[in-house]
């Protein structure tokens, strides 16, 4: 943010202050100040902002967490904490709380410089790993954002707040999740399956009685949901819903009849 200290005269020179909001930022920060002027020689001109933003630790790889959920493919999201060169004090991270409140999180102290793993740069000795996992019961399916925070034990920055991400990818999806049915035609859904669903367990139910359904295979982890109005039926029903079930996994598809 910049503003002029005083109101510049035509001719005059002048002096802009500028602040940087530092809550978000670590390390390297380069931001661009235009200015313009009534000037017919330089109507408009840019200004470079140039700070070092520096804070009790350094956050690894990045100062965000997340973690996806998706059965056996789920990742689970990883953190260094650092302490930072300029920093006195010993760290120790402590207190860790995730506002997700089915996202738990386990911290460790690295004693001896560990090789870099799967999301993670090379650990040193001293630092700690923040750890994310689901070790219970998940919703659904969906995304969701909160916050990680930890007490560091340092003077300059004693508690840290990291972005927090949970995705939690739906075992069985359908799309579309709406379809509009008109007498003697047939719309297709396509049923997308988690890995951990098994295919052949999938079944698809219609309520109320009215709907025609069948499943066709197309690959491993997807199949094709036809749906049709059953001629038997009169009058048929005005909407409904088809739901597709493989053990305690579910989905639904709304359904509506056109006249």
């Amino acid at each position: 943010m910049a503003s002029f200290d005083e109101a510049i005269p035509p001719g005059k020179a002048g002096k802009i202050q500028a602040t940087l909001r530092t809550a978000n930022y670590r390390g390297a920060v380069v931001k661009t100040i235009a200015v313009t002027t009534n000037d017919a020689t330089a109507p408009s001109s840019t200004l470079t902002l140039k700070a070092r933003v520096v804070g009790s630790v350094e956050l690894l790889p990045n100062p965000t967490l997340s973690i996806m959920i998706a059965g056996p493919e789920s990742r689970r999201g990883r953190l260094i904490v650092r302490k930072d060169a300029s920093e006195s004090g010993t760290l120790a991270v402590s207190n860790v709380k995730s506002s997700i409140d089915w996202v738990a999180a386990t911290t460790r102290r690295v004693e001896r410089p560990e090789p870099a793993i799967e999301g993670l740069p090379d650990v040193a000795a001293g630092d700690f790993v923040v750890e994310l996992s689901a070790p219970g019961e998940t919703p659904a399916g969906g995304s969701f954002s909160g916050s990680l925070t930890f007490d560091t034990g340092l003077p300059r920055e004693p508690q840290i707040s990291v972005p927090l991400y949970a995705y939690v990818k739906a075992r069985i999806t359908v799309s579309p999740r709406e379809v509009i049915l008109r007498p003697g035609a047939e719309q297709t859904v396509l049923v997308a399956l988690r890995v951990d669903v098994n295919l052949e367990e999938v079944t698809a139910t219609a309520e109320p009685p009215g709907f025609k359904t069948s499943l066709e295979r197309t690959n491993a982890r997807t199949l094709r949901l036809h749906v049709s109005l059953d001629d038997r039926t009169q009058p048929p029903p005005d909407s409904g819903a088809i739901t597709l079930r493989a053990g305690s996994a579910t989905a639904s598809v709304d359904v509506r009849v056109q006249r």
